[in-house]
Parts: structure tokens; C-alpha cells; sequence
């Protein structure tokens, strides 16, 4: 499931395979389960390396 938050895209991302990645985060659908996971997924950039080669985030939830 691939999880999209609105303001972070490009955001300081100089890495091309975190654009690529993370083309641009703004289309989480607007329920509490959703927002949930884009929460996870946000902690998990903000607490990662994002000059790293790769970088792999798990989202609970349907594929």
C-alpha cells in the first residue's frame, strides 16, 4: 500500500530514488485508517536517513 502526504513531495528529497519513490504525497483518502497509515509513514521519514540509497518503509494495511 503505498501511502501519499500532501507538502512533502520534493521536500528537501535530493536522493532520485526518493522522488521516484515518493513521487508526491497528496492523495490520502480522507478516512481515519488512512490517515493513520500516512502518520506511520511520515514518522518513518522524518526519523530515517533520506540521503540513503534506499530506503524502505512498511505501512500496515491492504497491499
Amino acid at each position: 500500500m503505498r501511502v501519499q502526504i500532501d507538502g512533502l513531495c520534493g521536500y528537501g528529497w535530493e536522493n532520485k530514488l526518493m522522488r521516484e519513490s515518493f513521487p508526491c504525497i497528496n492523495d490520502v483518502q480522507s478516512n481515519a485508517e488512512s490517515v493513520g497509515y500516512a502518520l506511520l509513514l511520515f514518522e518513518s521519514l522524518v526519523t530515517s536517513h533520506v540521503h540513503a540509497d534506499r530506503m524502505d518503509v512498511t505501512v500496515p494495511g491492504p497491499a
